[in-house]
């Protein structure tokens, strides 16, 4: 059996072996089996590699969604050379060899791929977007290399500590068996793209912080739980479905999420999933547009679906399939109030846009941005609720994390989210800097963003790979807004 077929199918479980932590040395970030810093100083992309190597490290390379957010906390919002560079038309390549199956570059993104950019760096903006750049222009690099060995009977593998088991077990068993042997393991959370679930029964697991604790039913993963498929329903009604059992629909971060997600398909061949990588945007709009012109004939768009194979497809919105959700288990800082794996928390009083911003910031999060219908019925219901004394009865709108520097720029969220789905009222949405939310869920903007007082709702993810600048790189625009 090859190395990755043993570490893949994952039903047995784990001998004793003594643990340890892995870490990083002081000035650097750890995260996910690897430790990240800033280069001494600004340099050319082409001295990167010669500036991270004085640290036995490469220049950063990317992979998923969370790894990005790590990297534009160790950023600090300034703009940094990744390790990634246009080496042919239509070719980016990553100096530490690592394969391309990541991409965070602004619109129009792969697009501008063309011969005239070969050998240009790629950085990363403060709004953790990606744009090509002249290698000769000084930034700072990031630099990324493994975190500490493993111990003696381990396996080393991507910065990580495996070791095999002995008995087998379902896989719902299987994360009971890996803390009876260490308290500090898991079952592996694997980042493999080249592998197969129709090996036989063996097991892995991987050295990590302390067991998650889920509801019965749910199986942990990093500070998530994720439950059994539920029952078949359409795309808009397993999101229902998830809400209902207190969380939200499973997302695909990265590649190394997909195989332990399609572990959970042991009765069903596919279940719907989130992938940041699909336009769930459409999806969001067809809602909206089927509430507005009451029409069920609308075309439905298609959405991702995660196959026991572990491959993610699109199957009509329509269509009858499971779903995988999943819990954060980290809980709400008092005061907030907890929504579809979200924290929201209404500020006291009316504010300032300037005033809540910063408020917002000093609790690592960001005014809040709405990404569907139910979210924005919430907020609304959040931040008029008027026995709640914080929230004065005059109040008459709360401030949303949308802004833009001119009427001829796209409206953007604050936390950097993709702006998608709309709630305008009739004739709004044209000639404002920022906007604001009704009781009745409608929204408003206008070009007195300094002088207008709000109430205010912030936003934030408890489980966000890194708290420290999460939402803080977005850079926000000059002018009339603030």
């Amino acid at each position: 059996m090859t190395l990755i077929r043993l570490l893949l199918s994952v039903t047995a479980v784990i001998t004793s072996v003594a643990a340890q932590t892995v870490s990083c040395p002081a000035g650097w970030r750890l995260f996910e089996g690897h430790c990240y810093r800033l280069t001494d100083t600004p340099v050319r992309h082409d001295r990167v590699a010669d500036a991270c190597r004085e640290f036995g490290a490469e220049p950063v390379s990317i992979h998923s969604s969370d790894e990005n957010n790590l990297v534009a906390a160790v950023a600090g919002g300034k703009y940094v050379w990744l390790g990634l560079r246009v080496t042919g038309p239509h070719t980016l390549s990553w100096a530490d060899g690592s394969t391309f199956s990541y991409s965070r570059f602004l619109p129009p993104g792969n697009s501008m791929l063309k011969r005239k950019f070969v050998g240009a760096g790629v950085f990363q903006q403060s709004c953790r977007r990606w744009n090509y750049g002249s290698v000769s222009r000084q930034r700072h690099g990031v630099c990324k290399a493994p975190a500490a060995r493993c111990p003696r009977d381990a396996l080393d593998t991507d910065g990580r500590c495996f070791f095999v088991a002995g008995r087998e077990a379902p896989w719902w068993d299987a994360q009971a068996v890996c803390a009876e042997t260490d308290p500090h393991s898991r079952v592996a959370d694997l980042r493999m793209q080249d592998w197969q679930l129709n090996s036989a029964v063996t097991g892995a697991a991987e050295l990590a912080e302390p067991l998650t604790e889920c509801p019965p039913g749910w199986a942990p993963r990093g500070t998530r739980c994720i439950s059994a498929p539920t029952e078949p329903a359409t795309r808009l009604m397993a999101d229902v479905h998830c809400q209902q059992l207190g969380g939200r629909m499973a997302t695909v971060r990265g590649a190394y999420t997909k195989p332990i997600l399609a572990l959970q398909l042991t009765t069903v061949t596919e279940v719907w999933v989130l992938d940041p990588e699909a336009s769930e945007i459409q999806y969001q709009i067809y809602k909206q547009k089927l509430i507005e012109e009451d029409n069920p004939h609308l075309m439905l768009p298609g959405y991702s679906a995660l196959t026991a194979a572990g491959k993610v497809v699109t199957r009509p919105a329509e269509q009858q399939l499971p779903a995988i959700c999943e819990q954060c288990t980290q809980p709400c800082s008092p005061g907030a109030v907890p929504f579809a794996g979200h924290c929201y928390q209404l500020l006291a009083g009316e504010l300032s846009l300037r005033t809540a911003t910063d408020s917002c910031a000093a609790l690592g999060a960001a005014l809040v941005s709405v990404e569907s219908m139910v979210e924005n019925s919430f907020v609304a219901a959040l931040a008029f609720n008027y026995s709640e004394p914080q929230c004065r009865s005059d109040a008459s709108q709360v401030w949303l994390g949308l802004h833009r520097g001119s009427v001829s720029f796209d409206w953007q969220w604050q936390d950097c989210s993709e702006f998608g789905i709309q709630f305008w009222a009739p004739g709004a949405g044209r000639s404002g800097f920022c906007g604001s939310l009704d009781a009745a869920g409608r929204w408003w903007d206008s070009d007195r963003c300094a002088q207008l007082r709000r109430l205010a709702v912030c936003e934030w993810d408890p489980c966000r790979a890194d708290s420290d600048g999460y939402y803080g790189g977005c850079q926000l625009p000059p002018g009339p807004v603030y």
